[in-house]
């Protein structure tokens, strides 16, 4: 029995030792065969498990040496808040912009203003006629192919082609606005930016600071884009949605009464924004759905970007939610946050009678 209690508190004792080094000290020997002698330390006399005080001893021991063992191996790791990251997604038909028009840039973008649809265009067309508008809601169409050329046609007619291409600097965009010489201003704040792509892509840039010096015909044409909004439009019917998750309830929606979370099996407390960064370059925070279950939960909302207080065990969490369009990713909205799309060069599959 003492040498079978010997072999285990060997056991413990290497667990929670170092490597050695250096060669290994002299091995333990017996004194006596009915009389175990444990490894000593220089201020622990041997122990007699012969004798109940001993015994009694070894217990206490036995027990501290338990606790190092636990020790060495670390303490138990606190779990995280579990952040969505960047793993593949399901490979999706990839959906070209034909035509955009927004209001972009100004201070920096956070990614709370994009789950508030801050960097979502007012107007984008994909090159297979679908429509998109962001309302109050978004809104969508697929438009035909007449109703694509007659809209290029409009653009075209209206002078888009003849407005100067440019980053949105004011030294390229002078023409746009009707400005003494020697203006300074302009630059810094949120522009409009129209975007027509295909064999000839063009984009341009317009200061909204300067709305109240625009020439004609540049008013024209963001009016134009403004108001564009063809019968049958009807709500955007999102495949996939991201929530942006906070922990209790803020101040917007104090009075709001709150939704019942129905997912037994995720719980908004792993997807949290604990610490409030938004964004930290590799992660966002928040929860990701897809499929079948995006109606679902779009139901607890009164609308895209819409706050929601939702209670899930007890707590409460204040919840943003901002359906994806069809050309985004998790990956696009992490890597052009607040961003517009660039041009791109392309031969769309349906062809206008000149």
């Amino acid at each position: 029995m003492g040498y079978i209690v010997y072999l285990i508190l060997v056991f413990l004792l290497s667990a929670c030792a170092p490597i050695p080094t250096s060669p290994p000290a002299t091995p333990t020997t017996f004194s006596a065969p009915n009389a175990t002698v444990l490894p000593t330390a220089s201020n622990t006399p041997p122990v007699d498990l012969t004798t109940t005080s001993d015994w009694a001893q070894f217990q206490v021991t036995l027990d501290a040496l338990k606790t190092q063992v636990v020790t060495a191996k670390g303490p138990t790791p606190t779990p995280t808040h579990t952040l969505f990251p960047l793993p593949t997604e399901i490979p999706r038909p990839k959906k070209q912009v034909l035509i955009e028009y927004g209001l972009f840039g100004g201070l920096p973008t956070r990614f709370e203003d994009v789950i508030i649809g801050s960097d979502i265009p007012d107007l984008i067309l994909y090159s297979d006629g679908q429509l998109i508008l962001h309302k109050k809601k978004l809104l969508e169409k697929n438009l035909s192919t007449t109703e694509i050329c007659s809209l290029l046609t409009k653009i075209e007619d209206l002078g888009y082609y003849h407005l100067p291409d440019g980053n949105g600097s004011l030294a390229l965009n002078y023409p746009l606005y009707n400005l003494s010489p020697g203006f300074a201003g302009g630059d810094d704040g949120p522009q409009y930016h129209i975007l027509v792509n295909g064999p000839d892509p063009k984009e341009v840039w317009v200061d909204y600071a300067l709305n109240d010096y625009l020439v004609p015909s540049v008013k024209k044409i963001l009016q134009f884009f403004s108001n564009y909004q063809p019968a049958g439009m009807h709500e955007y019917q999102a495949d996939r949605l991201l929530m942006y998750i906070r922990p209790g309830r803020k101040d917007w929606v104090i009075n709001q009464s709150p939704a019942q979370w129905p997912e037994a099996d995720i719980h908004l407390s792993d997807y949290a924004d604990v610490s409030n960064p938004g964004y930290d370059g590799s992660y966002l925070y928040g929860l990701y759905l897809t499929g079948d279950m995006v109606p679902k939960i779009n139901a607890l909302f009164e609308g895209p970007y819409v706050d929601q207080v939702l209670i899930d065990k007890g707590q409460e969490f204040t919840v943003s939610p901002r359906p994806l369009l069809p050309n985004e990713t998790r990956k696009t909205i992490r890597d052009n946050i607040g961003g517009r799309t660039y041009p791109s060069q392309f031969t769309p599959s349906f062809q206008c009678a000149k």
